[in-house]
């Protein structure tokens, strides 16, 4: 009887034929230990080594099944990378379009630049001619007429390039209208002069 329990766990059976041969060794075990414990040492070293070969290929079904966990952890870890290396592709070319978008901003500012480079150069040569006749305000009102006068019916010439950077005097009428307009003053001054002495 022993040795046909112990042949039904050499032979690989179902879950349910495993519980009846496992209760049926016990029984005979309750029943007849001294058939176990002090009769042939072969019986105990036979029913050892069933359990033991039982246990490792349990042992080793789990094995299997966590090599299989492992395998498949490693094909989901393998995928994110994927993934992750196509993201830091992706960040690479939106970096890539940002770089080649500040420099056309910087191309156009410099465009802009240019373009209004030349106003600027105005603004500050207006600045500067209105300097001139604050000045000239505060020491003689009539010269500063006179230069407001011929500043606005004038046409001057503005260096170029970069910008206006200061007026260009030369090749105009300036200082000769600005000497015709300083002796016409002069002559109304001595006239004014000459009628109140008379008066």
């Amino acid at each position: 009887l022993f040795g046909t329990l112990i042949s039904f766990l050499q032979i690989p059976q179902s879950e349910l034929m495993m519980k009846h041969v496992f209760a049926s060794l016990r029984s005979f075990i309750n029943k007849f230990p001294v058939a176990l414990f002090r009769g042939s040492a072969s019986h105990c070293g036979d029913l050892c080594r069933e359990e033991l070969l039982d246990a490792i290929q349990e042992l080793l079904g789990t094995i299997q099944e966590l090599l299989g966990a492992i395998q498949e952890l490693l094909g989901a870890i393998q995928e994110l990378f994927g993934t992750i290396r196509e993201l830091f592709g992706t960040i690479r070319e939106l970096l890539g379009a940002i770089r080649e978008l500040l420099d056309a901003i910087q191309e156009l500012l410099g465009a802009i630049r240019e373009k209004f480079g030349n106003i600027w150069g105005s603004l500050a040569t207006i600045r500067e001619l209105f300097g001139t006749f604050r000045k000239l305000l505060g020491t003689c009102p009539l010269h500063a007429c006179a230069f407001l006068y011929l500043m606005m019916r004038s046409n001057y010439e503005f260096t170029g390039g970069s910008g206006c950077d200061r007026v260009h005097w030369q090749n105009t009428s300036f200082p000769s209208e600005v000497k015709d307009l300083t002796k016409k003053i002069h002559t109304v001054l001595q006239a004014t002069a000459q009628m109140k002495v008379s008066q």
